[in-house]
């Protein structure tokens, strides 16, 4: 961020450089700089052929990807 202050400095035009500071000040409250772990809502893909085993997740074939089951038994 150095770096961006910097060159916000570096801009002749007082007007537009106390413009640029002010939203960069205010971007920089909101935004999130450096090594940043997102969240996200973990990744479904079908594996069709793999064989169920006591704990796995599993979702129905005929249902939603993403509404999934703990397997806690085998059914036969």
């Amino acid at each position: 961020m150095a770096a961006i202050n910097d060159l916000i400095r570096q801009i002749p035009d007082a007007a537009l450089r106390e413009r640029l500071e002010q939203e960069f000040a205010r971007m920089s409250k909101n935004k999130k700089f450096g090594l940043v772990f997102e969240e996200h809502i973990p990744e479904c893909t079908p594996l069709y052929g793999v064989p169920i085993r006591i704990g796995s997740t599993v979702a129905k074939k005929t249902g939603r990807i993403d509404d999934t089951y703990f397997g806690l038994k085998m059914i036969k």
